[in-house]
């Protein structure tokens, strides 16, 4: 029969790694929604609970462990950046296009 102690330890070890499969399984939800690794730490912390050392850590070892991954992941997270501040900028010249000219002011084309 195992001491009070090491049943105690096993719980504790049991919780932690549940713990770890819990933020392991957010941290994947969150990658398929593009996030960044501060963006889901944030977000794992206040919708779950979950503390953001944990996230980082669990994170962190996802891309040791899947590096090629992690490589074409933090690629598509540039291009999407880049692609989001286009249509900004292209937003920003529509209704720039579109502003009404105010009467008996010359337009030059």
């Amino acid at each position: 029969m195992a001491a009070p102690d090491q049943n105690a330890r096993s719980t504790e070890d049991d919780d932690v790694h549940k713990e770890i499969d819990r933020a392991k399984d957010m941290i994947e939800r969150c990658l398929q929604l593009y996030m960044n690794r501060n963006e889901t730490a944030h977000t794992l912390e206040v919708q779950f609970g979950i503390d953001p050392r944990l996230t980082r850590l669990t994170w962190d070892k996802l891309a040791e462990d899947n590096p090629e991954f992690f490589q074409n992941y933090y690629t598509r997270l540039v291009l999407i950046k880049q692609i989001n501040r286009f249509n900004e900028l292209l937003g920003q010249q529509h209704r720039a296009m579109n502003i009404p000219l105010v009467p008996g002011k010359a337009v030059i084309v």
